[in-house]
């Protein structure tokens, strides 16, 4: 129901390409034709040719009028739409069938080259009448958002209304075996189209698939985000409390345990969901270049990705107590963000010495020395 106006959009585009022909059709003849000089069965082909064309006319004015109501597209549903477009399409080939000249006199069994006297006279071609068809077939097929099953009747119809009039009435100065090979070229295209418009259809749903798959896929981990969230949020801040008073900070705590294996690798494991861990391949440490030193650890020049950085990490002979202190100091720097503040760009864990560098945005300026 929501592609319903798109198709009616479709719908007042076809009519307003293919109304032209029809219309200007039924004008020449109105206006050039002299019924005074028609013999009666002239007078007959005169009358049925302006019966069909008018007939299409209304029927495509009926359908515009009633697909610019909103209300009825919505009730009766898109496939009802495709159905009246379809219908419409099938009768503009049957318009064009039955004003074309040559088998229009063919099938009320007159002669064409003297009915028409001398309203219409000289040779007479199809041509214009198999562009005509071929055109409304790809029209169809890929200007409108029809399904492919639906336009199989037309497809139908379009081929055994050219069949049965180039074989069945016979084309103009043909011989039989051209008329046959044009059914054939034309009974080919039709197919071809029908199973581009079919491919087509099928590329669209897988896409529309894999579309579906991947929000799907977006929508189960924004929910795993939020449980994660809602687990932080039931707990205090961990910028306002010790740690042992959240659930990060509780297992910060453990950092002052002896061994650290196990802690650290459930640090590593929140660092990937928070998206502060950095690999020890991004990082590297210009260990010569120091800039600081503290009571339990030390700061050296680095580089993150070619940004210069610094890196603290926690001095081995202060004690089993360091990595805890630097890991309260992450647990901290990992939700800070102020001007005033150096930036925390993340945290490189080392699993085979046990420790836990942070690195930190590197500012050139005055050193605290100097106050």
């Amino acid at each position: 129901r929501q592609h319903s106006p798109q198709l009616a959009r479709s719908a007042f585009l076809l009519v307003l390409v293919s109304s032209p022909f029809p219309v200007m059709a039924f004008i020449l003849m109105t206006t050039q034709w002299d019924t005074s000089l028609l013999s009666d069965d002239g007078l007959l082909v005169y009358k049925v040719k302006v019966t069909v064309i008018v007939g299409y006319i209304v029927a495509a004015i009926v359908l515009m009028v009633l697909f610019k109501i909103k209300k009825l597209l919505l009730r009766i549903g898109f496939a009802w739409c495709e159905i009246a477009v379809t219908v419409l399409a099938t009768q503009l080939t049957f318009t064009f069938a039955l004003s074309d000249n040559f088998y229009l006199c063919k099938l009320l069994g007159l002669d064409p080259h003297t009915a028409l006297l001398p309203a219409r006279s000289g040779p007479f071609s199809d041509t214009a009448f198999l562009l005509a068809l071929a055109n409304i077939t790809v029209a169809l097929h890929f200007a409108m958002p029809i399904r492919w099953y639906i336009l199989a009747t037309h497809e139908v119809a379009t081929v055994l209304v050219y069949g049965v009039c180039t074989l069945g009435l016979g084309g103009p100065e043909e011989p039989s075996s051209q008329r046959l090979r044009f059914v054939a070229l034309f009974t080919a295209l039709v197919c071809l189209t029908a199973v581009g418009k079919r491919q087509i259809e099928r590329t669209e749903r897988a896409m529309f698939a894999r579309l579906v798959a991947e929000r799907s896929l977006r929508t189960q981990v924004e929910f795993q985000l939020s449980k994660l969230d809602q687990r932080s949020l039931s707990a205090p801040d961990d910028g306002q409390s010790v740690p042992s008073t959240s659930a990060s900070g509780a297992l910060f705590r453990h950092l002052e345990n002896t061994v650290l294996g196990e802690t650290l690798a459930l640090v590593s494991r929140i660092g990937r969901v928070e998206q502060w861990l950095i690999g020890e391949e991004e990082l590297q440490v210009f260990p010569h270049d120091l800039l600081g030193r503290g009571s339990f650890g030390a700061v050296v020049a680095g580089c993150f990705h070619g940004t210069p950085v610094a890196v603290k990490f926690p001095l081995r002979s202060i004690g089993s107590k360091a990595p805890a202190d630097i890991g309260n100091e992450l647990r901290i720097l990992r939700k800070l963000r102020h001007p005033n503040i150096v930036m925390f760009h993340g945290a490189c864990i080392n699993f085979e010495h046990q420790n836990i560098a942070l690195v930190l945005e590197r500012v050139d300026g005055i050193s605290m020395d100097n106050y």
